[in-house]
């Protein structure tokens, strides 16, 4: 009986064993390996601050000059719209002034803005090149054509030429500008999303090696000389960047 007994017990711890395994608690020294490692990690050191900086601000710059291009171009499209509306005003026999603050009802709310100062320097007589002057200084998208417009209107009144003429001049040349940038906008996605692609390629080696075991994060974090390799990578990622980019504005903008 006792035999049997001793057998039931040891049965019983070796079937609580097997049911509840214990599990060792780490120790102290690892623990704070860990969270060591995981602080340099998100840190990266003063290395991959400067890295994270430039990356940044590199980032910040291109999607701002993206921004302000796209922009120029909405602008150049609505004036482009506005000066064929001034056009079909004049040849009606309006007025210029008339002709341009008709017309500004009828636009986006910044060349209203703009057509309604030259309309109201034409009622009173003033300088309406030197008011358009200081518009286009105000306004750097439409700054250009505002010029344009601001000569087409003082050689109609310096020489007698019909302003519906010159206003149509130009709003046939910047019509043809607007639809040759939408082509070339066009046919520089593919060069763009190369550039993209291949700003991205450092970044895909570093997980390939990671993937691979290589471990070149925790060279990059861990030594001085990643750190090193760290900050020139990033400057180098950073100028090749803009040097895309800056070519791919100009063959835009040309």
């Amino acid at each position: 009986m006792a035999q049997r007994f001793c057998k039931t017990q040891a049965c019983r711890a070796v079937r609580g064993a097997t049911a509840f395994p214990t599990v060792a608690a780490p120790t102290e020294h690892g623990a704070a390996r860990s969270g060591h490692w995981r602080v340099r990690v998100l840190l990266a050191g003063v290395g991959g601050g400067i890295a994270v900086a430039a990356l940044a601000w590199t980032g910040v710059r291109q999607l701002r000059r993206h921004r302000f291009e796209r922009r120029q171009r909405a602008a150049a499209c609505g004036l482009a719209e506005a000066l064929e509306l001034v056009v079909g005003e004049l040849r009606s026999g309006a007025h210029p002034a008339s002709a341009v603050a008709d017309v500004a009802a009828d636009v986006d709310p910044e060349a209203q803005k703009a057509l309604q100062a030259i309309a109201s320097t034409a009622r009173l007589g003033g300088d309406v090149r030197a008011a358009v002057d200081r518009l286009a200084l105000e306004d750097p998208l439409r700054g250009p054509v505002l010029k344009q417009f601001g000569e087409a209107w003082s050689t109609a009144e310096n020489h007698g030429v019909p302003l519906a003429e010159l206003v149509e001049a130009l709003y046939r040349d910047l019509s043809q500008r607007v639809r040759f940038a939408h082509q070339v906008e066009a046919r520089m996605a593919g060069p763009r999303a190369t550039a993209s692609v291949l700003a991205c390629l450092p970044v895909l080696g570093l997980l390939l090696g990671e993937a691979m075991g290589a471990a070149p994060l925790a060279v990059l974090v861990r030594t001085g000389v990643g750190q090193v390799l760290l900050v020139i990578g990033s400057a180098l990622m950073c100028a090749g960047v803009t040097w895309s980019a800056r070519l791919v504005s100009r063959v835009v903008t040309s």
